[in-house]
């Protein structure tokens, strides 16, 4: 897949050529459906994706010699308005996934595929969290590095769950709220400014050449304020 080919790229491609790279990685992302799988602690299985506007009928399928439409349940968001989830009931390890969906016009996008590994490891250990002075936070990411993902998606929500800022990168860090410098932003842009003694959630997860989530690092901090 073209965007696969982006996404092995980015990393160079964002921090010496961003300019060039950032609108490239747009449009090839604007042509697919942004979307991989994971498992929650108790072991379900969820298809969560980016909904864009004037895309609709969005349907999870499964490939059973052919891509079949595969049942499916609404699930709690998983970030704000911003990443949609859907549950799968009866899933397998080994299965293989595609979101589908029209735009406005009748064009069909689908998602690269996405292949049920059956296991999302959860933890607090891989994301560090520094408030810098100048009312911003600096996330990095270094020992994330060792399980060789694709990519990063790095998502800070407020107390109320409404998401802040969802970003793709291949760097292993980033400072709220620069959005602007990442590969790849689906959320709100400019990201709002931090409030000093309110709570912030971040979400980290780390998703493979498979379309799955290895790994998902969820941890709170208070913003302290500049």
């Amino acid at each position: 897949m073209t965007m696969r080919f982006m996404v092995w790229n980015m990393r160079w491609m964002t921090r010496y050529f961003g300019f060039i790279a950032r609108p490239m990685v747009r449009f090839y992302a604007s042509q697919e459906i942004i979307a991989c799988g994971l498992s929650d602690e108790e072991g379900k299985t969820f298809i969560i994706y980016t909904p864009s506007k004037n895309v609709k009928n969005y349907v999870v399928h499964v490939l059973r010699n052919k891509w079949l439409p595969k049942k499916t349940a609404v699930a709690p968001n998983f970030s704000g308005t911003v990443v949609s989830c859907r549950l799968v009931p009866d899933a397998e390890s080994g299965d293989i996934y595609k979101v589908r969906a029209e735009t406005a016009r009748g064009r069909m996008l689908s998602s690269p595929a996405i292949t049920n590994k059956g296991n999302t490891i959860y933890g607090d250990d891989l994301l560090n969290i520094a408030p810098l002075s100048n009312d911003s936070v600096y996330l990095s990411w270094e020992k994330a590095e060792e399980y060789d993902p694709m990519i990063y998606f790095l998502v800070i929500e407020n107390s109320v769950g409404d998401t802040l800022s969802a970003i793709y990168t291949r760097e292993n860090f980033w400072t709220y709220p620069l959005v602007k410098q990442v590969s790849l932003s689906v959320g709100p842009v400019p990201s709002p400014k931090l409030e000093a003694g309110k709570t912030y959630k971040t979400k980290l997860l780390l998703v493979d050449f498979d379309g799955w989530v290895s790994h998902i690092d969820v941890q709170t901090f208070i913003h302290k304020g500049g």
